[in-house]
């Protein structure tokens, strides 16, 4: 198993702790044709079964993305990174991500990626941890461990927001709530929607 991979799934019990409520709040908010992209272990699958959705999964990681085909055999796996979702335009209803723009390579790209694969009305949720605005105390405690953090968490930077990178798309801003605070990893829940037609 990848270094990635074996961290992931050590750590990700601890996460359910404060992630498990969130994820079952979002994926509530699902509906229709629904693609998970960083599908990770598939933590995301079962509160989506809860609601009725058979979700496509994207996970470019090969060891978590085998995993993801043993464990769900039924599901469409596709082993890629977000930037590059290998599905036709307007596929899909809903879109979600949890914990996943931190570590991305170009999030601008994959909200753009979101957006073409999203249907019109279609909905991006996501629960991600974000960066401190600049001038919070936090920020610089953010700044600082950056550095050290990224390479030991698989790429994953703590000053990220969602909001600053949706400007690169037509997706509109529905919502973004602070859910949990926190010195170094606050974390929103939001949604993004694809409007029914280019803007003028």
């Amino acid at each position: 198993m990848g270094y990635f991979a074996t961290v992931y799934s050590l750590l990700a019990p601890s996460f359910e702790v404060v992630m498990g409520p969130l994820r079952k709040r979002q994926s509530a908010a699902a509906f229709g044709q629904t693609l998970v992209i960083g599908a990770g272990t598939g933590l995301d699958v079962a509160t989506l079964f809860e609601q009725g959705i058979a979700p496509d999964l994207l996970e470019p990681d090969p060891t978590l993305a085998a995993g993801l085909r043993r464990r769900y055999p039924d599901l469409r796996v596709w082993e890629s990174v977000a930037e590059n979702i290998p599905v036709p335009d307007g596929r899909y209803d809903t879109v979600v991500a949890t914990l996943v723009l931190c570590s991305v390579s170009r999030p601008r790209d994959v909200l753009r990626e979101v957006e073409r694969v999203l249907r019109p009305g279609g909905r991006f949720l996501f629960t991600e941890h974000v960066g401190h605005e600049q001038g919070h105390i936090g920020r610089y405690l953010q700044n600082g461990l950056e550095p050290v953090w990224r390479p030991l968490a698989g790429g994953c930077r703590l000053t990220r927001h969602p909001a600053d990178y949706v400007d690169a798309t037509e997706l509109v801003i529905d919502h973004v709530d602070p859910v949990r605070r926190g010195l170094l990893l606050p974390i929103v829940q939001g949604a993004f929607y694809k409007t029914s037609s280019p803007s003028p």
